[in-house]
């Protein structure tokens, strides 16, 4: 889907650029090696998780399924969905576009460990995308994924969900 067939989109010709509430999601895909999965932004060039906000009939998970195989080229089934975080601390997830439009996203996160596809970055939201040792992360990380990656540590020692 492209931003101007997109529900935010829709919202931006009504408020123009004050800041928005929105539902999203972030996935985690971790490979064998323990390894994330990240996307380079091509607005911002930073680096994060897959992920997005809803569109009008979608559900987190739904979310997170599409988001991932858009901007990525992955699928991966519902099943194999593991939500393990939320995000909604504004300061770690509000989104100050290029363009100057502003966002707080409420995401709920999931980790998947198993998919299907090739990675195949769609070039109008994403530079690059390749896996990252966790102590090997790029610098330019994008707001709110050192706090996603800080919560998964958090979910992988004690299993419990966490919030942020």
């Amino acid at each position: 889907m492209t931003y101007k067939d997109s529900y935010i989109w829709q919202l931006r010709q009504q408020v123009g650029q004050q800041k928005l509430l929105i539902p999203a999601a972030a996935i985690v895909v971790e490979n064998s090696d323990g390894e994330l999965l990240l996307q380079q932004r091509a607005d911002t060039k930073e680096w994060g998780f897959p992920g997005g906000s809803a569109e009008q009939g979608q559900d987190f998970a739904d979310v997170a399924i599409s988001e991932l195989q858009e901007e990525v080229g992955l699928t991966v089934d519902r099943n194999d969905l593991i939500p393990f975080a939320s995000l909604s601390q504004p300061q770690n997830n509000t989104f100050y576009y290029p363009n100057g439009d502003v966002t707080h996203y409420f995401a709920l996160c999931f980790l998947v460990k198993q998919w299907q596809g090739e990675l195949t970055p769609e070039p109008e939201e994403c530079l690059d995308a390749c896996f990252f040792h966790v102590s090997k992360m790029p610098k330019n990380l994008s707001v709110g994924t050192s706090s996603l990656i800080h919560h998964l540590g958090e979910f992988t020692k004690s299993g419990l969900f966490q919030l942020g």
